[in-house]
């Protein structure tokens, strides 16, 4: 082998080049399963919870602080991450949707009219771009033209 030819990368019997590089696809696809699979659970979760997910997150968090207290501080931090995550109204009505919809196509109306109640407590996201567009044009037509 002269200094000019790249050396050949080692692959294990049975494998070519091609599924070498499938590997990536293949762990990319895992991936994007598991996590519409943890979104499909957390969806659940809210559909039959006769509890809101943020008391059930408050009752987690005072039982981790009394088991450990310790780390308080990490969990304090942690449930700060949470609460600025999950403040959010049009996060908030986008969930009771997909959660009232949800309910409904598992023939669960009495859920599903539940999230639609929760739903409405929150700003729509159509609202939120509408009113901060309405807030821009008005801002716009207050600057002095020359």
């Amino acid at each position: 082998m002269d200094d000019a030819t790249p050396p050949r990368p080692i692959i294990a019997p049975g494998r070519t080049p091609a599924t070498t590089r499938r590997r990536p696809a293949r762990r990319l696809l895992i991936a994007l399963l598991l996590l519409v699979l943890i979104g499909a659970a957390g969806v659940t979760r809210v559909v039959f919870s006769r509890e809101p997910v943020d008391s059930i997150v408050a009752e987690r968090y005072f039982e981790a602080i009394s088991q450990d207290p310790a780390h308080a501080a990490l969990y304090g931090h942690l449930y700060d991450v949470y609460d600025r995550l999950t403040s959010s109204d049009a996060l908030h009505y986008t969930v009771h949707r997909v959660a009232e919809r949800a309910a409904a196509a598992t023939g669960n109306t009495e859920a599903a009219q539940t999230q639609a109640a929760r739903a409405s407590e929150h700003d729509p996201p159509q609202a939120v771009w509408v009113n901060a567009l309405r807030d821009l044009w008005h801002g716009v037509q207050r600057v002095p033209r020359p």
